[in-house]
């Protein structure tokens, strides 16, 4: 669900976090984007995985990375190169603020992928698609 939230660290591990929402739905406007900014939230989607400490690969780091494809309403998709995907540690819960266009009103969508850190390829096979949502930016 897409969400304006605020974000906190919990614990000793920096990689944890937990996330306060302040508003969760589908449809947002520009207006209601901005203010939210404004306030210093956090606007876009939010993974839940596994704490970190759960899964740790042999130099002591999160295992898992997730990644993700952001379809924009002009056909555009940010990180469809698996090689420049953006990509992040599976905190649990983690947000993800996308870089969309404020002036770009529309319909959004992404879609999530995982991949262990530790494989020593980018291409598209190391990367399992785990699912997509999609918001609306009006005007």
């Amino acid at each position: 669900m897409w969400a304006y939230t605020d974000e906190v660290v919990t614990g000793p591990d920096s990689y944890d976090k937990e996330i306060k929402v302040r508003e969760s739905r589908k449809t947002f406007s520009v207006k209601e984007v901005s203010g939210a900014w404004n306030q210093r939230h956090v606007f876009g989607a939010w993974l839940t995985g596994p704490r970190v400490s759960t899964y740790r690969n042999s130099n002591n780091n999160p295992l898992y990375l997730f990644g993700y494809i952001l379809y924009r309403p002009n056909g555009d998709a940010d990180g469809k190169n698996p090689q420049g995907r953006q990509n992040s540690y599976c905190n649990n819960p983690g947000t993800v603020a996308f870089p969309f266009d404020l002036r770009q009103p529309g319909n959004y969508r992404i879609e999530y992928f995982i991949r262990e850190r530790d494989k020593n390829y980018w291409e598209e096979a190391s990367w399992v698609s785990i699912g997509s949502i999609s918001f609306t930016l009006t005007e």
